[in-house]
């Protein structure tokens, strides 16, 4: 019996807590969003990836660095979003779960008599409630949530999309993260007013380059990304710290991408002072020629509107890459804006 009652005193505890929680539903209300942006502060996430070829799945860790704003009724549980996509379920799992340097297992069972009962099933808990993880078992103060994650990779209408050129069978994968579909991707506070910074680490095939938010980390501000080429034949690419941006403006671009230098910058014709910020422009090889034709009228239109717009921001880089079947004109992050293709490249 004894076990029992820890069961039980821990529950009622649970639910003390959850109870001065708005109720958890899916999407993500008004009153969540309110209640967590008071109570979280501090938000950083080291996310790491795995993308390999033509695999339905990105395989990912997380490590999620937060600050409980505690109130005097008790501590609070942080709430994540995860969210599954419909027929994609299974696609989207979570293993390896800890916080605070404790393993954390999911509940047990209902119905469980106590004799039944392990050391396991008194270990601390989360749930998996309406597109929701509630994590009961915080720390005043800054709290760790680590974990794995599986989560799908479709060819439209998803947050992590892929692409096959028609013409030579290469692959393109890219992240496509708006409010409500970014928590498809990993687990995260989608909501805008909880801004983080991203470290990002991304293991690709040999033959890819990849393209994200900020310049890989050992190289000079605004620089192309580099990578570490591992002895298996997979690229590890590793890039510093965003500055708070949120989650929705986080993004990537992995595949055989050539790339194009911003020439007129490269040999004095615009001067760092007037134009600090540095930028390159990113084709699928297989029309790697034909955006060739285009670049300088492209780069000027950058420079213009970033002189404009994003210099005032200090952002360090600014990235275009150009993505075929892009469901909009552009989408724009901090540092890269995917554009679409077929307005930049019009067949004759």
């Amino acid at each position: 019996m004894k076990l029992l009652s820890s069961l039980l005193l821990l529950g009622i505890c649970a639910l003390s807590a959850l109870a001065q929680i708005p109720k958890i539903e899916p999407g993500v209300s008004h009153e969540l969003d309110a209640w967590r942006a008071a109570h979280y502060s501090e938000i950083r996430y080291k996310l790491n990836l795995t993308l390999e070829k033509m695999s339905p799945v990105l395989k990912g860790a997380i490590e999620i660095r937060l600050r409980v704003n505690t109130p005097a009724y008790g501590v609070i549980p942080i709430i994540l979003d995860w969210r599954k996509i419909a027929g994609h379920e299974n696609d989207s799992i979570i293993t390896n779960v800890t916080i605070n340097g404790i393993s954390v297992i999911p509940p047990p069972p209902p119905g469980k008599l106590d004799e039944e009962l392990s050391v396991e099933d008194v270990a601390p808990q989360f749930g998996q409630i309406n597109d929701h993880l509630v994590f009961e078992y915080t720390a005043v103060g800054e709290n760790i949530i680590k974990l794995d994650f599986t989560s799908p990779i479709l060819t439209t209408g998803s947050a992590i999309t892929r692409y096959i050129d028609k013409e030579d069978g290469s692959e393109y994968i890219y992240s496509l993260l708006s409010p409500l579909n970014a928590s498809t991707a990993f687990p995260m506070f989608d909501q805008p007013d909880l801004k983080t910074r991203f470290t990002f680490n991304l293991l690709t095939p040999d033959d890819w380059r990849v393209i994200s938010n900020t310049s890989h980390k050992e190289q000079p501000i605004g620089a192309p990304p580099e990578f570490t080429k591992l002895p298996s034949g997979v690229r590890n690419y590793e890039f510093g710290e965003t500055r708070p941006i949120g989650t929705y403006d986080f993004a990537f671009a992995a595949g055989p991408w050539g790339q194009f230098t911003d020439m007129e910058k490269e040999y004095g014709r615009v001067s760092k002072k007037d134009f600090p910020v540095d930028t390159h422009i990113y084709a699928r090889k297989s029309q790697y020629v034909k955006a060739g034709n285009h670049v300088a009228k492209l780069f000027k239109t950058a420079r213009e509107s970033n002189k404009f717009f994003d210099y005032k921001s200090g952002l360090p880089k600014y990235d275009l890459v150009l993505i075929p079947d892009l469901p909009s004109e552009m989408v724009q992050a901090a540092g890269i804006i995917f554009v679409r293709e077929s307005s930049i490249i019009r067949e004759k």
